[in-house]
């Protein structure tokens, strides 16, 4: 028998980041501190509750490869530090 791992683990790139911009399809763009474009799924803008000018800490992974030239990173957790609107 195989011992397969049910879970795997992602390793993801913490970095600090900005939401600029939420569509109407509730997804969002965020940018980092190196001006890289970032992707929040709608899942996650829903369920943070997320609005712009959320400063997060995203973790991310590397988009999808068609998305890198144009938004290089997408988050798959966020953690709400603070809003500069609000």
């Amino acid at each position: 028998m195989i011992n397969t791992q049910l879970r795997k683990t992602f390793e993801t790139t913490p970095m600090k980041i900005i939401v600029e911009e939420i569509s109407f399809s509730k997804s969002a763009f965020a940018v980092n501190e190196k001006g890289d474009s970032v992707f929040i799924n709608a899942r996650l803008v829903t369920r943070m509750g997320l609005d712009y000018g959320d400063i997060l800490v995203g973790h991310c992974i590397p988009n999808y490869e068609d998305k890198r030239d144009h938004t290089p990173w997408r988050c798959i957790q966020v953690e709400k530090i603070e809003n500069l609107c609000h």
